[in-house]
């Protein structure tokens, strides 16, 4: 069980533990394009661009906008592939890799990204980024924003299994994490200790208890809300995650607000 599932920051002693119930913050985990990072890589062309693709292949698709995400239009290559022995969806990855080199060149940190991250820090939260990025262009993305150092754990499409708006990629998060700062680091008796042994499960509940999700993106709110956590919409308007039946939290105009959320270990204020 790590500290997190135990109830205990980055920076908390080993005998503090939450009281039951308590459902204070302490992980952040973050979307990376248009939330942590501002590039110019534009998801509806690159929906687009696949979509056209598949039609040319002859993957039928529904004609018609809002085209649906990624991840369905990846789907639909996979099912043509399994049925005619081609390789589409591996078209299609290469299309999505070439939209995000493109966009990379120009990655740039969001403002108050690096003094939100440090202060989250520094106040014992532990800082992850889930993004569909590969992992290794989303790490040389956070590396140009000066950001690389202030996330504790990066999760990409090639590590979650599945793409948002599935909820695969924070399991992988809380798993990263167990290695990261597993009962190693808690004392070996008393009632710390104790809970390393618990029930995983319930170490589990407490610990995604404990989590929000930040994003611009409905998929990053139906992904949060797949897997349990509460969803922290990121400027876009609450009416574009009301449409696709999203719950939303709270929402954020700034990054530096997150500091002061409800649940937010304490620390001095910024801004």
């Amino acid at each position: 069980m790590t500290r997190l599932e135990m109830g205990l920051g980055r920076g908390q002693g080993e005998g503090e533990v939450m009281a039951a119930g308590e459902s204070g913050i302490h992980l952040c985990v973050f979307d990376l394009d248009h939330t942590l990072v501002r590039s110019d890589l534009d998801l509806d062309r690159m929906k687009r661009d696949v979509a056209s693709h598949l039609r040319r292949r002859g993957v039928g698709l529904a004609m018609g906008e809002p085209l649906p995400p990624i991840a369905e239009l990846l789907r639909a290559a996979e099912v043509h592939d399994g049925r005619h022995g081609s390789r589409v969806a591996a078209e299609v990855w290469q299309i999505v890799a070439e939209h995000e080199r493109r966009a990379l060149a120009a990655a740039r940190e969001e403002p108050g990204a690096r003094e939100t991250l440090g202060a989250l820090r520094a106040r014992g939260c532990w800082v992850a980024v889930w993004t569909n990025n590969a992992s290794a262009t989303a790490a040389e993305a956070l590396a140009r924003a000066g950001l690389a150092g202030l996330v504790d754990v990066l999760v990409g499409r090639d590590d979650a299994g599945a793409l948002k708006p599935a909820p695969d990629g924070f399991k992988v998060i809380l798993d990263r994490l167990a290695a990261v700062a597993g009962c190693r680091h808690a004392r070996r008796a008393g009632a710390v200790a104790a809970r390393c042994h618990g029930d995983a499960g319930v170490a589990r509940k407490r610990a995604t208890e404990r989590a929000i999700v930040i994003g611009d993106s409905w998929i990053d709110g139906a992904a949060a809300s797949a897997a349990g956590v509460r969803f922290v919409a990121f400027r876009t308007p609450a009416s574009i995650f009301a449409a696709r039946g999203v719950p939303v939290w709270r929402r954020v105009e700034h990054l530096a607000e997150v500091l002061h959320l409800p649940g937010m270990p304490a620390g001095s204020r910024c801004g």
